[in-house]
């Protein structure tokens, strides 16, 4: 668990996994860990496609405001890309 928490990409991966088996809440926690670790790596990539992510979880529970919000912090960065 502990490399898992500090690096990006495996965070990602398991949010992938735990959204995959409806675990959406778990999910959320690994996305979340995910964006922390991107952002400190200045791994603006792999933020935004989590970002969409942590997005479309948003949607997928009604809150289309925070949604919105999470999309355009994604295409900021993939537009400074």
């Amino acid at each position: 668990r502990g490399r898992l928490d500090r690096d990006a990409e495996l965070s990602a991966l398991a949010g992938f996994v735990l959204e995959a088996r409806k675990q959406k809440g778990s999910a959320y926690d690994a996305y979340w860990r995910s964006v922390r670790r991107a952002r400190g790596f200045r791994d603006r990539v792999l933020e935004a496609v989590v970002l969409r992510k942590l997005a479309g979880l948003h949607r997928e529970w009604g809150h289309g405001t925070r949604a919105s919000e999470l999309e355009a912090r994604a295409n900021s960065l993939e537009a400074s890309r």
